[in-house]
C-alpha cells in the first residue's frame, strides 16, 4: 500500500486530484466529530433494533455470556469492591488459579464500567462495554485510514463502520473479550506502518497492549504483523532503488526497530503471559491431535456466500465458514483495486499476496491450527476473520485513494465481478461438495436464505453505482455511500443475529436478587448447623441447584458456575481453562462432564464427598432448601502413602471409588461390593427396555454406573420410583439408587435409546459399616483451618492445624495439583507431592503440625522482573531519543 519514504507524502498529496477528494467541509475537528456522530448513531440504531438494554429489555445471557462471562463478570467486580482480589479462588471448581481467567477474558481496562451497575445488571453494563467498543473501532479504522493516506472524507468513515460491524464482529459480539483486539489492530497497524518513519511508540504501546489485554488474539496479531511488516518493506521498494540487498540494507534499521520494539512488547506483557502460560499447562489446552495439522481445507466454495448479506447466524456459531462481510461496497472497491489502471502493478501483486497469504493461513488446516494458537477451536471457528476483513476493506480504500473509482469500467466489471463470486457461492451453499462438509456431524453448517441472495445483488448494484458516481465527482454519491454502508452493515448484524436467543434483562436482574438473598439465606443456615453439630473443621464446599436462577436464561442453563455467581466454596466450573487435574479427578469418580471444559457436582457418591468435604446440597426454589450431607471431611485430612500411587482409571468408577478407599486407608478390603443383578426381561420398542433384579451384597448406599453412555438417553427405576439423572446433556455420571441392606433386593427398569452392555458390572454398594469407620479415623486428623471465612477471599493464603498419627502420613488436600503451592510445616517448607494423579499431597511425621499453604502463580515472579526490565529499557529508549531530539 506504500512507497519509498521519499514519494510516499508527495503521492499521498496528488491522491487527492486522482483519487477519492477531500470532502471540503470535512477538514479538522469537523471532520472527527461526524465521524464520532456517524459511529454512534449507527451502534445506536443497531442496539435499539436488538432491544439491547439500556437501550431495550434484553440482555446477552446465551451461550458463553450466559454460562461463563457473566459469571467472570460478577467475579470481577466482587474483588474490585470488596478489595479482596486472590490468585486462587475457591469458587472455581474444588479450587484453581484465577490468572487465566482474568488474563483471557477480564485485563480489558473498558471492563471497570461494571463498577457503575449494581451486581443484578451486570449484564447492561456488558452491553454497553460493547457498545463502546464497537465505537472504538470504527474510530480506530478511520484513524488509520486517515494518517496513512491523508485523506478524510465520508468513505473514510464507511471503512470504518464496515470494519467495527464487519460479519466477524456481528457473529462474535458477545465474546467481547476479543473485541479489543479489533480495536487496536489498526492502531498497530498504523504503528507499524510509521516505523519506517522512526516513530516508535505507538507500535510499542499497541501492541503492548493488545497482548495484554488478551494474548490469545495478542499473538494472532503477532503472527499477521510479520506477514505485514515483509508486505511493507516489499511493497515501498520501487524502481529509484538500486539492488534489492542495498534496498534491504538501507532498510536495516527498520527492520531492526520491528524486531526490538516487538520483542520488548513481549517483555512488557511477560508478568501477564509467563503465569498463564504455566497455568494453562494445568488445562485440556495443552494436548495435541495429529488431525488438526493433516493437509486439508477448512472450508470450500460456499465460503464466498459470505461476501453476501444475511450468509451467518447464531444457529451456526459454533461451526460456520469464515464470517467476512464487510458489505458489499468494499468487496467491489476491492476488485476494483486489482482492475484498475491507475493502481500500480507492483501494488497489485503484494496486496494480492498479503490477502492470500491470510486466506492460506484460513483455509489450510495445518495453518489454521497455527494461527489459533496450535489448536483448533472447540466452536466460534476462524477467530481471526477480522484481519481478512481488514485487508479487504484497507485494499478497497487504497484503490480508492490512487484513483480506481474514476475508471467507470473497471468499477462496472468489479461490480460484475463480485455478483459472479456471490453466485458461486450461493451455487456452493445450495450444493455443498465433499470440501463443504468441514463437520459432518452440523447438517446445516451453510445459514444461506437465498432471499438474501437477492437482496446481496441488489446490494451490488447500488455499491457499484455508488463508487462509480463518487468516481464522476458526484458530490452527493460521498454522503450517500456511508449511509449505505452502514445500512449493509446493520442489515447484516440483524440477521446474523435474528436467530439468537436474546434473554430479558429484568427477569434476569429479579431472578439474580432473589436467589442471591436465597443463597445468603443458605449459608447462614450452613453455618448454624455447622455450629449446631460441633463441626470445627472450618471448611466445606457447596453443591447448588438453583431452579429459579436458571429460569431467567433463555437457553437450558446448568449452574456450572453458580458458585462463582453467589460467592461460595463450590465444587463445579464451566471455563476453557477448566484445570485438567480437577476434570479428570471428578470425571473418574463419578461426576458429570460433558467435555473437557465442564465438570459439575453432580454424580456425587459418599467417598466422593467425603473427599471434596461436600456438606450441603442447596436447592433455591424447591423443598427441602437445605440437605446435609453426611459423608465428608475437611479440606484435608490424613491418609495412608498408598493414596500417593493410587491411579484412577478412566471409565472405571465404581472400581476407582473402591481404589480411593483401599488407598486413603491402606487397606485392602473391598469398600465398594458389586451387587448381584439378575435380567429378567428386555425388549426393543421406541428404544431399548430392561428389567433387573439387583441384589444388595453389603448394607450402605448403592450406585449404578453404565459405561459409554449418554445419561441424557438413559432413564431408571427402582421399585417404580425414578431415580435417574436429571442432565439433559451429553455425559456420563454416577447415579445413586438409596441405601440398601445387604441381601435386599429390588427391581431395577432402564430405558435408553441405545442398547446398554455390561449391566451385570454397573451396581456396587458402599460397605457403610467399612467406611463410617474410616470417617472416625479422619475426624481425629484433619486439617483444621483458621479464618475458614476467608478461604473465599483470600484463597491462596491458608493456615491450619492437624495431628498426624503413626499410620497415615499423606495430608491429602482436596485441591487440584499445582506446583505453584509453597507448603510450610511449623515454619520448615516442605515438597509437595502429586495425590492420584491429581490432587495435593504433604507428607508429614507423627504429631502436631502447623502447617501453612500459599499460592505463588508460577512465572509471576520471572515475568515481573522480565516486565520491569522491558519498562527500564523503554525509559532508557525515552531518555536517549530526547537527548538525540535535542542535540539536534
Amino acid at each position: 500500500m506504500m512507497v519509498s519514504r521519499e514519494t510516499f507524502h508527495s503521492q499521498r498529496r496528488s491522491d487527492r486530484h486522482q483519487g477519492v477528494t477531500q470532502d471540503q467541509r470535512l477538514t479538522g475537528k469537523r471532520f472527527w466529530l461526524i465521524a464520532a456522530i456517524l459511529s454512534l448513531v449507527a451502534v445506536t440504531a443497531l442496539f435499539l433494533i436488538l432491544g439491547l438494554a439500556p437501550f431495550g429489555p434484553h440482555n446477552l445471557a446465551m451461550s458463553d455470556m450466559g454460562s461463563q462471562y457473566t459469571q467472570f463478570f460478577l467475579m470481577l467486580r466482587r474483588a474490585i469492591v470488596q478489595h479482596a482480589w486472590s490468585p486462587y479462588s475457591f469458587t472455581v471448581g474444588i479450587g484453581d488459579s484465577v490468572i487465566p481467567i482474568y488474563t483471557y477474558y477480564l485485563m480489558s481496562p473498558l471492563n471497570l464500567l461494571i463498577l457503575a451497575f449494581p451486581a443484578s445488571h451486570i449484564l447492561t453494563a456488558i452491553n454497553l462495554i460493547i457498545f463502546t467498543k464497537l465505537v472504538l473501532a470504527s474510530l480506530s479504522m478511520t484513524v488509520l485510514l486517515t494518517y496513512k493516506y491523508n485523506h478524510r472524507g465520508f468513505f473514510t468513515i464507511g471503512a470504518g463502520l464496515a470494519y467495527s460491524l464487519s460479519g466477524f464482529v456481528a457473529m462474535n459480539f458477545y465474546d467481547l473479550m476479543w473485541l479489543d483486539a479489533v480495536v487496536l489492530f489498526p492502531l498497530i497497524i498504523l504503528g507499524l506502518e510509521r516505523l519506517f518513519d522512526n516513530h516508535i511508540w505507538g507500535y510499542l504501546i499497541t501492541l503492548t497492549a493488545t497482548i495484554v489485554i488478551n494474548y490469545y488474539m495478542g499473538y494472532q496479531t503477532c503472527l499477521f504483523v510479520v506477514f505485514y511488516f515483509i508486505y511493507l518493506l516489499i511493497r515501498r521498494k520501487t524502481h529509484d532503488d538500486h539492488s534489492t540487498g542495498q534496498y534491504f540494507k538501507q532498510q536495516w534499521p527498520t527492520i531492526r526497530r520491528f524486531i526490538g520494539l516487538s520483542a520488548l512488547a513481549g517483555l512488557l506483557s511477560a508478568v501477564v503471559l509467563l503465569p498463564t502460560v504455566f497455568a494453562m499447562l494445568s488445562t485440556g489446552k495443552n494436548t495435541f491431535s495429529a488431525a488438526d495439522y493433516q493437509l486439508a481445507p477448512t472450508f470450500g466454495g460456499s465460503a464466498l456466500a459470505g461476501l453476501g448479506i444475511g450468509t451467518t447466524n447464531f444457529e451456526g456459531h459454533l461451526v460456520h465458514n469464515p464470517a467476512v462481510f464487510v458489505g458489499l461496497t468494499f468487496v467491489v472497491a476491492l476488485l476494483t483495486f486489482f482492475l484498475a489502471k491507475r493502481v500500480t502493478s507492483r501494488a497489485k501483486w503484494t496486496g494480492g499476496g498479503l490477502l492470500l497469504v491470510v486466506i492460506l493461513f484460513m483455509g489450510l488446516r495445518p495453518l489454521n491450527t497455527i494461527w489459533h494458537m496450535f489448536q483448533m477451536p472447540a466452536g466460534f471457528p476462524f477467530r481471526m476473520s477480522y484481519i481478512l476483513s481488514f485487508v479487504i476493506i484497507a485494499l478497497g480504500y487504497e484503490g480508492a485513494v490512487s484513483g480506481a473509482f474514476n475508471e467507470t469500467r473497471r468499477v462496472l466489471m468489479a461490480g460484475v465481478g463480485t455478483a459472479v463470486l456471490l453466485s458461486v457461492g450461493y451455487w456452493f451453499a445450495n450444493h455443498p461438495l465433499s470440501i463443504d462438509q468441514t463437520d459432518p456431524g452440523f447438517e446445516t453448517q451453510f445459514m444461506v436464505s437465498n432471499n438474501n441472495y437477492w437482496l446481496s445483488l441488489g446490494a451490488i448494484v447500488v455499491a457499484t453505482l455508488l463508487i462509480a458516481l463518487i468516481g464522476r465527482q458526484i458530490k452527493i454519491a460521498r454522503p450517500l455511500i456511508v449511509v449505505f454502508v452502514g445500512l449493509e452493515m446493520v442489515t447484516n448484524f440483524v440477521l446474523a443475529t435474528a436467530t439468537l436467543p436474546f434473554g430479558n434483562e429484568a427477569r434476569f436482574s429479579r431472578a439474580y436478587t432473589r436467589s442471591e438473598a436465597a443463597t445468603n439465606q443458605r449459608q447462614q443456615s450452613g453455618a448454624m448447623l455447622a455450629a449446631d453439630t460441633g463441626d470445627d473443621s472450618g471448611f466445606y464446599r457447596v453443591g447448588a441447584i438453583d431452579h429459579a436462577f436458571s429460569k431467567a436464561f433463555p437457553q437450558a442453563y446448568s449452574g456450572y458456575n453458580d458458585a462463582m455467581t453467589f460467592d461460595y466454596a463450590g465444587a463445579s466450573s464451566y471455563s476453557s481453562t477448566l484445570n485438567s487435574h480437577t476434570l479428570n479427578t471428578m470425571r473418574n469418580l463419578g461426576f458429570f462432564s460433558r467435555n473437557e471444559r465442564r465438570i459439575s457436582f453432580q454424580g456425587s457418591s459418599a467417598p466422593a464427598a467425603q473427599l471434596l468435604g461436600l456438606k450441603y446440597l442447596f436447592r433455591v426454589g424447591e423443598k427441602p432448601a437445605v440437605t446435609t450431607l453426611l459423608h465428608r471431611a475437611s479440606l484435608g485430612y490424613m491418609v495412608n502413602d498408598q493414596l500417593a500411587d493410587t491411579q484412577l482409571r478412566p471409565g472405571d468408577v465404581l472400581a476407582n471409588l473402591n481404589r480411593l478407599l483401599q488407598g486413603s486407608t491402606g487397606r485392602q478390603n473391598q469398600f465398594m461390593q458389586a451387587a448381584k443383578v439378575h435380567l429378567l426381561s428386555t425388549s426393543q420398542r421406541r428404544g431399548y427396555r430392561y428389567q433387573l433384579k439387583v441384589t444388595a451384597a453389603t448394607s450402605g448406599p448403592q450406585y449404578l454406573y453404565i459405561k459409554d453412555i449418554n445419561v441424557a438417553e438413559v432413564t431408571g427405576y427402582r421399585d417404580g420410583e425414578r431415580f435417574s439423572s436429571d442432565r439433559h446433556t451429553p455425559g456420563n455420571v454416577l447415579m445413586g439408587l438409596g441405601r440398601m441392606k445387604a441381601g435386599q433386593t429390588t427391581r431395577v427398569t432402564l430405558t435408553s435409546v441405545h442398547p446398554l452392555r455390561q449391566l451385570s458390572q454397573s451396581f456396587a454398594g458402599l460397605d457403610q459399616a467399612a467406611f463410617t469407620k474410616w470417617q472416625q479415623t479422619i475426624a481425629k486428623h484433619q486439617l483444621k483451618l483458621r479464618n475458614a471465612q476467608s478461604v473465599l477471599t483470600h484463597g491462596a493464603n491458608l493456615t491450619g492445624e492437624v495431628t498426624v498419627g503413626s499410620t497415615n502420613r499423606l495430608l491429602m488436600v482436596s485441591v487440584p495439583y499445582d506446583k505453584g503451592w509453597q507448603v510450610t510445616v511449623d515454619g520448615t517448607a516442605v515438597a509437595t507431592t502429586k495425590v492420584m494423579d491429581g490432587l495435593l499431597g504433604v507428607h508429614l511425621t507423627p504429631g502436631q503440625h502447623q502447617v501453612t499453604l500459599q499460592y505463588r502463580p508460577q512465572g509471576l515472579l520471572v515475568g515481573g522482573i522480565l516486565t520491569l526490565v522491558g519498562l527500564c529499557l523503554v525509559v532508557l529508549m525515552a531518555g536517549v531519543r530526547v537527548r538525540r531530539v535535542a542535540s539536534e
